[in-house]
């Protein structure tokens, strides 16, 4: 089903002269007890698409308060919609844009001259059923008058909770961020020091970025620390306070952010109802792989998005070299039953990140850049070790990224896992050139990808 989206514009009135078909052609229909007249202004093809203007008589299924639809189970709810025959076939209209409360201009995916227009019942917000079709104008009827037509302007409405935001909050679905805004809008804004309720919406939202904070309701120096670094990631302004815009843009930044991993899903934000670009919603996803530590994911995501200081951003997403040595250990296994010393041979300027897997747990990272040798305390047990060599770091989680080369260890038999008994100490050497220990069983490899590295 075509997704529909509402405009919301302020009308200035002209007088001008067109030729216009079908002057008051009007067209009723019943919804739930309520009769709606729309009245055909006039039609024409503007960059190849079919723009119909309409007025509403009596009943008005576009009746708004400061700018905003009503709203059911989520969503707009729009009781008259519209259809055109173009070129033989039927074409359901993409959007609409409201003017006030009584003129609508709808368009429709039509590079021609339409024959017939019709409105219909919009059951449940969908297509399926388009019952009570009615026709409202007919080319067959074409006349050629002076009359006067409405000439729209958009211009941004200053309202407490804009259409695209009410998408937002509905999928987000979390009621504290609508109680949020709301008393960010008729309050101050939230500075160090500041304590309620509203501070605690803000608090779940950043903890939603891995913030951690307690929800305390009062904001001191490490909820201001969580927002900052949070403006700094998505690109945002630093500020010290939240008001509404801030939070507005983090509840954005948090729909990017959630959405990431949704990969089936090109668009993530509502670009025209938030006034946001292709370019910058590939920037959001950028800063959000950035959040979670996907330096690499991010780095390619900034590439992509060409917006704003992305060169900047690709720059910073390369990491600094750690100082060799273990980097992580996991504190579920932190017991020493055994000593793991391995010895690389490898080119200068390239270094090596080894994992050591217990299944698909991390249980030790070790990083090797100027020097050779580096050493693992682990637990006893059955143990797997992958490899990944290169020269661009992008930090533990995205290695050398795509340019990086992997291998998964092979001991005995070509066996992916090895066993380190307790009370015992091991030496591994890697890419060896030196005279080989007759005593030492042989390692080999096979390639690892990095996705799965």
């Amino acid at each position: 089903m075509m997704k529909r989206v509402l405009f919301f514009s302020l009308l200035f009135v002209m007088m001008i002269t067109v030729s216009a078909q079908a002057i008051d052609e009007t067209a009723s229909i019943e919804v739930e007890g309520k009769t709606y007249t729309t009245r055909y202004d006039s039609h024409e093809i503007v960059d190849g698409q079919l723009e119909v203007r309409t007025s509403s008589i009596g009943d008005n299924p576009w009746a708004t308060k400061k700018g905003i639809v009503e709203f059911r189970n989520d969503r707009a709810y729009i009781p008259v919609w519209m259809v055109v025959d173009c070129g033989g076939k039927q074409v359901d209209a993409s959007n609409v844009t409201v003017g006030g409360s009584d003129i609508q201009t709808f368009l429709f995916e039509c590079s021609k001259e339409p024959e017939n227009i019709y409105v219909y019942i919009n059951d449940n917000y969908s297509n399926a059923k388009m019952s009570g079709k009615t026709l409202l104008w007919s080319a067959s009827q074409q006349i050629d008058e002076e009359v006067p037509v409405v000439e729209e302007e958009p211009v941004i409405i200053e309202d407490s909770q804009p259409v695209g935001i009410q998408y937002l909050l509905a999928e987000l679905n979390e009621p504290i961020y609508k109680t949020t805004l709301e008393m960010l809008r008729s309050d101050e804004p939230i500075r160090n020091g500041s304590q309620g309720d509203a501070v605690r919406g803000v608090q779940t939202l950043l903890n939603e970025f891995g913030k951690n904070l307690p929800l305390t309701g009062g904001f001191y120096n490490m909820s201001l620390a969580a927002l900052q670094d949070v403006e700094r990631v998505f690109g945002m302004d630093n500020t010290d306070y939240v008001d509404d815009a801030v939070f507005e843009q983090l509840l954005i930044n948090l729909q990017a952010f959630r959405k990431l991993d949704n990969l089936g899903e090109d668009e993530i934000i509502y670009h025209d109802e938030l006034g946001i670009s292709w370019d910058q919603e590939a920037y959001l996803k950028a800063c959000a792989w950035e959040m979670k530590g996907k330096f690499y994911n991010a780095y390619q995501a900034f590439y992509q998005s060409g917006w704003n200081d992305y060169e900047t951003r690709m720059e910073a997403c390369v990491q600094k070299w750690p100082t060799d040595g273990e980097i992580y250990h996991n504190p579920s296994y932190y017991s020493s039953g055994t000593t793991l010393q391995i010895i690389v041979g490898k080119d200068d300027g390239q270094a090596m990140l080894i994992k050591i897997m217990r299944g698909d747990t991390l249980v030790s990272a070790l990083f090797l850049g100027k020097g050779t040798t580096v050493t693992a305390s682990l637990p006893a047990g059955t143990y797997t070790i992958k490899t990944g060599v290169g020269e661009t770091w992008f930090g533990l989680n995205d290695a050398f990224g795509e340019d990086g080369y992997y291998e998964t260890l092979l001991f005995d038999n070509d066996m992916r896992e090895v066993t380190l008994d307790y009370g015992y100490d091991y030496t591994l050497r890697l890419n060896f050139s030196g005279e080989a220990d007759p005593d030492a069983d042989d390692v080999g490899s096979e390639p690892e990808s990095f996705k799965d590295f």
